[in-house]
């Protein structure tokens, strides 16, 4: 009941009661910041959000039976309570007592950049895995841990109570490492602030998330936190750069720990490249210290070499033999839905998740000179995100394709069309062919449907993420799966005409 307040309690008492989950001789039920997961005996963590503020809810969570209640205000209930500074880092510590500071038995790699997270990422873990460690991925594309299979994860880093939980299965199943990407607003809202890493590394730094940050000095100042902190947490560190960034310098600055650089200038870099198309690259690399490494790379385009040498950069400063690193290139798996050939003749289809000005200009611009034929674009806006970066993504598809679709790509909380019409006025404005199809299945269908010999066709912005609103009626599940589909059904309609024609 409302009152004056209960008791105060310090921060260092309740961290002490997560680590052996018990408060005052009885068990602790859990530790939510959701009022409505609180069950009797819990912890509730009060957070301020965007939306909504987690303060407005502590009379809910006392009602369900909340022991303490951590927060950054004075709360007018009889339940002992923890007031600090900042409930977000306050949350990150707690989890990481609660399931026994998990990322202390691992080797923690982090990668961040605006793309190239989750390739990178996967070819990381590939390496440390030819080198002997097992070795989990945690990321956009799921969370991969010792059994192999795949788990869908709803951010590209989680709540604090999500990733610590993952880190501790992670070591419970006996992996020796795990990489993760981690996102601005991951850093920004203190997700990973008690991850103790031993390796970050930056693949690079353009536009992204204008929703969320106000500028790009803001969304780069989210990164460079990152760094900055490395080496907090009582771990040897070291950080891992691409040389090649205009404004590496301010992330040489922030680091206080010995760093790898890679790319034009770095210490790790590409010494010679002969591109294989959709086949991959040769590549020698060149190592600290004078070394190199021949492998060839299964993955196509530019940017995945990119993606390689700040994987191989990683493996350098974890100290990876020759050997781990060449077999780890060689042996390299290609990410769901990231520049997935889903048919190659006699003309091409190809998903990606690219949904960024850059993300966009590297997968086209290597589809480019490789497609004899028109090259096709479907893709549309997410809602609720980036508005700014959508007349430059319209900019970059009319420089490069010979025809665009534009459709729906989850564009709640905002009309389809609305948020399509400024690349829709970008691309119709240099005179490229373009039109707006709600329906993504429709969209899908038409693109696919009207294909010649020499045609590709790229299906961007959601690689294999789940289908939401983006289609009426029961439809298949993702990009990839919905291409394979609409194939099929055109190859059947087309046997059926010829068929036809034969009688």
């Amino acid at each position: 009941m409302e009152g004056g307040g209960g008791e105060r309690v310090g921060f260092g008492e309740v961290v002490a009661a997560a680590e052996c989950r018990r408060w005052r001789g009885a068990a602790i039920s859990g530790l939510t910041d959701d009022s409505r997961a609180v069950q009797a005996g819990g912890i509730f963590v009060a957070l301020r959000g965007l939306r909504t503020d987690g303060h407005e809810h502590v009379g809910e969570a006392v009602a369900r039976g909340a022991a303490l209640v951590v927060c950054e205000a004075e709360v007018p209930f009889e339940v002992p309570s923890c007031r600090v500074a900042a409930g977000r880092a306050a949350l990150s510590a707690l989890a990481d007592a609660w399931y026994g500071h998990p990322s202390r038995h691992l080797r923690v790699v982090g990668v961040t950049g605006t793309t190239g997270k989750t390739t990178t990422a996967w070819l990381t873990a590939g390496l440390l895995r030819a080198a002997g460690m097992a070795t989990g991925v945690l990321g956009t594309a799921g969370a991969v841990l010792a059994d192999g299979q795949r788990q869908a994860v709803a951010w590209t880093t989680p709540p604090p109570m999500v990733l610590h939980g993952l880190l501790a299965d992670a070591v419970a199943q006996g992996l020796a490492a795990v990489v993760m990407e981690v996102s601005a607003q991951g850093i920004a809202q203190a997700r990973v602030e008690d991850c103790a890493f031993d390796v970050a590394a930056l693949t690079n730094l353009s536009r992204e998330h204008g929703e969320y940050f106000a500028d790009l000095e803001s969304y780069r100042a989210a990164k460079v936190a990152l760094f900055r902190g490395l080496g907090r947490q009582g771990k040897a560190a070291q950080a891992v750069l691409n040389a090649a960034l205009p404004d590496v310098g301010v992330f040489r600055a922030a680091c206080a720990v010995p760093r790898v650089e890679y790319g034009s200038g770095g210490e790790v870099a590409a010494l010679r490249m002969q591109a294989r198309g959709m086949e991959g690259t040769d590549l020698v690399v060149g190592l600290p210290g004078g070394e190199s490494v021949r492998a060839r790379l299964p993955l196509p385009g530019r940017h995945n070499v990119e993606n390689a040498l700040c994987a191989v950069a990683v493996g350098s400063a974890l100290g990876l033999g020759r050997q781990a690193l060449a077999e780890g290139l060689e042996g390299a798996r290609a990410v769901p839905g990231r520049l997935q050939e889903i048919q190659r003749g006699p003309w091409r289809v190809v998903v990606d998740y690219a949904h960024t000005p850059a993300g966009l200009r590297g997968v086209l611009g290597f589809l480019r000179p490789i497609t004899a034929g028109h090259l096709v674009l479907v893709m549309g806006a997410r809602g609720g995100r980036d508005q700014g970066k959508r007349p430059l993504m319209g900019a970059v598809a009319a420089a490069l394709c010979d025809e665009v679709i534009l459709t729906a790509d989850r564009p709640d909380p905002e009309d389809a069309a609305e948020a399509a019409e400024p690349m829709l006025r970008a691309v119709a404005g240099v005179g490229v062919p373009v039109r707006f199809v709600r329906d993504r299945w429709q969209a899908l269908q038409a693109a696919l449907g009207e294909r010649e010999a020499g045609d590709c066709v790229v299906v961007a912005g959601k690689g294999d993420e789940p289908w939401l609103n983006d289609a009426d009626g029961d439809l298949p599940g993702d990009d990839v799966a919905a291409c394979r589909q609409a194939l099929i059904q055109s190859r059947v309609a087309e046997a059926a005409s010829v068929g036809s024609v034969a009688r």
